[in-house]
């Protein structure tokens, strides 16, 4: 358990150290009602001084910031405002926050005709769309992208995410936003000429209009004027008439009249000198939009062609086809680069699961690691707690046997001291474990180990004398040998049991370290005589 603590405590000191910050109350206050009060929320904002933020409220002061000029119709064109909550969030796993932050990037970008990356920041955004993220932000995002791709002339897909925005907005109390998409849905089908679809959704969106008792937006009567310009013998007074109410709802709205649409109304009531004085004022420039300059020249076929100016209306038609062929083109990029983009996203969210992945795997094996060491300290604590005990049992045992001896304590320590002594070459000869089997295979060749164990066992009996050998300098072989000599056993004798060449080479070997002593002595005569000084000593 200690040693559980003792590697936990380092985790615990670490993880205090770390900084912990809290959201300022402030923050979390204008958040509260930024849907509700923008423009309170926008004053709030602007008056407040972010000097010592951490970066996490500075994180939620931009995003906040961001959406309370979005909400009030304030067009930012650069990210530098909404940067710090793009960076911060994606990397903290919320889910919410970076659905806005990215939503409101795309904004700025939508802003400043970057469609390219506000196409890129909306489907970032998408990807963290989840059920905590309200749906009116939902509808938000697929208007968005149905923007982005109608003004990229990628049609198809534009409508898709229109009906996605129109299925959101169905679950809204907001009946603005299921119009938006709507429209948004019905101007496409103009672009691409299905009239008769169209017209099956102006029906529906008719019916709910008036189900609803929801207000009636200009762009309601722009695109309804638009569609029956296209119709054959339609009357001018009912053209006029949605023409005033279309003039009607954009007074309302404090929005300026498309002057365009009513040069087609004029048109189709067959007034083509009214229809190109308006035309004319609204000529067409560099900045224009593709999608209103290919109306604008097609309105101009149509006005040169009853006024039989031939030459215009060749001019006119020319014009038409040149921006449908660039508009298709276009549509034909940005569909490759909309499959790049996925493609890319796709790599990203991969990359972002493989090294989470990663790292649960890693926090495993930590885990298990530590888990591990912990359970095989317990168990060598236990061990070691195991082996004191019987150590203190057999301590007790010797204790009683010497206390029965009747010998002094004295004698007792010195004879183990002599035992100890005359071990230590046993001790420090004894090959290791790791060796084990190749000891084995030299004991059957030359019996070597044979010495070694009687030296053992003449050590045990004689410390003294063993250790007088062992200051000359004696091994545990010749020890061995030197107690066979000194048990009445002559190198003959000892021939058929050791090789002659190992006895050699021993024999040798003890006569240089004792050669002070021999004085022409033989070898086994010198060992008896030694034994039984020793013996007469002690």
């Amino acid at each position: 358990m200690r040693v559980f603590v003792k590697l936990c405590l380092p985790i615990a000191i670490l993880a205090s150290c770390l900084p912990v910050h809290r959201v300022n109350t402030e923050l979390i206050r204008i958040e509260n009602h930024i849907q509700s009060e923008p423009g309170k929320a926008l004053n709030e904002l602007s008056g407040l001084s972010h000097d010592g933020f951490s970066r996490q409220d500075k994180s939620l002061y931009s995003l906040l910031y961001s959406m309370a000029l979005d909400k009030n119709y304030i067009d930012v064109c650069t990210d530098s405002i909404i940067r710090p909550a793009v960076s911060y969030y994606p990397k903290h796993n919320d889910s919410y926050h970076s659905f806005l932050a990215y939503y409101y990037l795309g904004r700025v970008y939508e802003n400043a005709r970057d469609y390219e990356n506000a196409l890129a920041s909306f489907i970032n955004a998408e990807a963290y769309l989840s059920p905590t993220v309200p749906s009116d932000y939902a509808a938000r995002l697929y208007l968005a992208k149905c923007r982005v791709y109608y003004w990229q002339f990628a049609m198809d897909k534009a409508i898709d995410e229109a009906k996605k925005a129109k299925h959101y907005s169905s679950e809204l109390d907001n009946p603005s936003f299921y119009i938006s998409s709507s429209l948004d849905i019905i101007r496409i089908l103009h672009v691409e000429n299905h009239f008769n679809e169209a017209s099956v959704e102006f029906d529906s969106l008719g019916l709910w209009i008036k189900k609803s008792s929801a207000s009636v937006p200009s762009n309601y009567y722009r695109l309804l004027l638009y569609q029956m310009t296209l119709g054959e013998d339609m009357e001018p007074d009912s053209l006029i008439r949605y023409h005033n109410l279309y003039l009607e709802s954009c007074e309302k709205e404090s929005k300026k009249p498309d002057d365009l649409l009513w040069a087609s109304v004029l048109l189709a009531s067959k007034e083509y000198e009214k229809a190109l004085s308006v035309l004319q004022r609204i000529a067409p420039n560099p900045g224009s939009g593709a999608i209103d300059s290919i109306k604008y020249y097609y309105a101009a076929s149509k006005v040169f062609e009853g006024l039989k100016d031939f030459d215009n209306y060749a001019y006119s038609v020319s014009q038409n086809r040149r921006l449908i062929e660039e508009m298709h083109l276009n549509v034909f990029k940005n569909d490759v680069r909309y499959l790049e983009e996925r493609y890319q996203n796709q790599i990203t969210r991969e990359k972002q699961e493989r090294e989470k992945r990663g790292l649960m795997i890693l926090a495993l094996v930590l885990f298990v690691s530590l888990s591990t060491v912990t359970v095989l300290s317990i168990i060598k604590h236990r061990a070691i707690k195991r082996e004191l005990i019987e150590a203190r049992g057999e301590y007790s045992i010797i204790r009683e046997a010497i206390a029965n001896s009747g010998e002094s304590n004295q004698d007792i320590r010195q004879l183990l001291r002599d035992r100890q002594q005359a071990l230590i070459p046993f001790f420090q000869d004894t090959p290791a474990k790791t060796i084990g089997r190749n000891d084995l295979s030299r004991i059957k060749s030359d019996n070597k180990e044979m010495l070694r164990n009687i030296g053992i066992v003449f050590s045990l009996s004689y410390p003294s004398f063993v250790s007088v050998l062992v200051q000359h300098g004696l091994n545990s072989e010749e020890i061995g040998l030197c107690a066979l000599y000194a048990s009445g056993f002559i190198s003959k004798e000892l021939s058929s049991v050791l090789e002659s060449g190992s006895i050699y080479h021993i024999n040798r070997s003890i006569r240089e370290k004792l050669s002070d002593n021999l004085k022409g002595r033989t070898l086994p005569a010198w060992i008896r005589e030694s034994l039984n000084s020793v013996a007469k000593e002690s």
